[in-house]
């Protein structure tokens, strides 16, 4: 599975997912880090990923 971690996700997590053979990305690796909501999706979306947050406002 294609996966984007936003940045507010432990980077713990990101080897985690890559050992259980996961296709892994992030925000911070991206250089989204800061970045609107809007971006943060469409980057997710650009590269086909599912996008893991936090954030509990995040638009949908």
């Amino acid at each position: 599975m294609k996966i984007k971690l936003d940045e507010n996700i432990p980077s713990t997590l990101m080897a985690d997912l890559s050992a259980l053979g996961h296709d892994i990305d992030s925000v911070v690796d991206e250089g989204l880090m800061g970045h609107s909501d809007p971006d943060v999706w469409a980057g997710a979306q650009s590269g086909g990923r599912f996008l893991i947050t936090q954030d509990l406002d995040f638009p949908t």
